[in-house]
């Protein structure tokens, strides 16, 4: 669940790091995001799952909660990124973690692919906010991050959208 934080901002980490840098947020008290996934990897007859970050390479945290130069000193992270427009970033953030809340499948999408402005009006991700596109003989639902350049999407059924 996302917690309640007024000034998101973006810390992109070096690779792998994700979760390295967001138990040392945890430590120090500070609130953070880092949305997962669940990928299942077979090996054999063995099935392993594991937890990754729907981002790689980035998480968002209380850009109040902690100085810049303390987040640095990890020397796992590469830049931090402060929201120009932070009403946007904390509503895009809040469209992912309810929709990785429904346990619905998510996969990358392409950021840059046009889209009607939708909400969802039923169903189990109602409420949230994305672009609706059609592809082939598929819908989706995108959701963007716009401070990242990127973006997700599930399937969503046409009857469960209106335009914004």
């Amino acid at each position: 669940m996302l917690p309640d934080v007024k000034n998101w901002a973006v810390i992109h980490t070096h690779s792998r790091c994700e979760k390295i840098v967001a138990d040392f947020l945890a430590e120090k008290n500070v609130k953070y995001y880092l949305p997962l996934y669940k990928k299942r990897r077979r090996y054999g007859k063995h099935i392993r799952e594991s937890m990754l970050p729907l981002f790689p390479g980035y998480l968002f945290y209380d850009f109040d909660g902690i100085s810049k130069s303390l987040i640095y000193k990890t020397h796992k992270v590469a830049n931090i990124i402060e929201a120009k427009d932070k009403d946007q970033l904390r509503n895009e953030l809040e469209n992912i973690s309810r929709a990785l809340a429904t346990g619905r499948f998510f996969e990358r999408a392409d950021f840059e692919t046009p889209g009607r402005r939708v909400i969802v009006t039923s169903g189990p991700l109602e409420g949230i906010e994305g672009e609706f596109v059609r592809r082939k003989n598929k819908t989706k639902l995108v959701i963007k991050i716009h401070i990242l350049g990127m973006a997700v999407e599930t399937d969503i059924d046409e009857l469960c959208i209106r335009p914004l």
